[in-house]
């Protein structure tokens, strides 16, 4: 990417590469505190909002890439080409991963779904660290692929003060 003069150029610079990665805007599923995953939510008004203000800023630090590369997701594709314009790629490799039965959801909804979960393998959680386990041990809300309950059902895969029943 470059920016010959810019603020983003410095003595020395104008052959690296740079890296820049920008988060979606707020899609109508983020209003909702929805779960997206690979659901295809489009931008709501404030996020449309969010782009043009990101495109602005773009256009004042002179920030011109020689590639811009999103998801084919609503929510991306439509940042980056408000961002960016229609010299945009899009591709599926840049997805969100698949929350699968979680997509849709709520927060709430998600953490009553791994506790049901937990049950049914046999595992207890004390009821203070039911939410403090989900932030603490990410990996268990991020491995459902099909079956979370036979991934945490592992004694091996337990942390520290959560005991199978």
């Amino acid at each position: 990417m470059t920016a010959p003069g810019g603020p983003l150029d410095s003595p020395g610079e104008r052959d690296a590469v740079r890296l820049v990665l920008v988060r979606h805007a707020e899609s109508e599923a983020n209003i909702g505190g929805r779960w997206q995953g690979q659901g295809d939510s489009p931008l709501s008004e404030r996020g449309k909002s969010q782009a043009r203000a990101l495109a602005e800023r773009i256009a004042r630090v002179g920030l011109q890439p020689d590639l811009v590369v999103c998801s084919d997701l609503r929510r991306a594709s439509e940042t980056a080409r408000a961002a960016f314009g229609d010299a945009v790629e899009v591709d599926p490799l840049w997805r969100e991963i698949d929350v699968g039965q979680w997509e849709g959801k709520t927060r709430a909804e998600v953490l009553m779904a791994i506790w049901d979960c937990f049950k049914a393998a046999g595992i207890s959680i004390p009821y203070p660290q039911r939410d403090l386990y989900v932030r603490s041990w990410p990996g268990a809300v991020m491995v459902w692929g099909g079956s979370m309950c036979n991934c945490v059902a592992r004694r091996s895969l337990l942390p520290p003060g959560i005991r199978r029943t």
